[in-house]
């Protein structure tokens, strides 16, 4: 980026852009006032889905049940906690 300026403005000149190729990054929020949790990733990644686990064990992870909406540039999974710890991951 290159930066300039005028006494009235301030110039950010773009000129060229990285594009992430690794794997998504699963973005969690919480739900005010419920037991609830948002899970989201970009939308072009449309080849992952949720998994979930009680415990950090290499075993037990089981895919959600809830199919993702989109959601301005998201998928999203809206997801109920129903234990005191739970881990989500995103899977291909």
């Amino acid at each position: 980026m290159l930066l300039s300026n005028t006494l009235t403005s301030i110039i950010a000149v773009v000129s060229g852009v990285l594009t992430s190729t690794g794997a998504p990054m699963l973005h969690l929020a919480g739900v005010s006032g419920t037991n609830g949790i948002l899970l989201f990733w970009p939308t072009n990644f449309p080849n992952y889905f949720v998994e979930y686990n009680p415990s950090l064990s290499p075993t037990g992870w089981a895919a959600s049940a809830v199919n993702p909406v989109i959601v301005g540039t998201n998928f999203v999974v809206t997801n109920t906690l129903s234990s005191p710890e739970q881990y989500f991951r995103l899977s291909q």
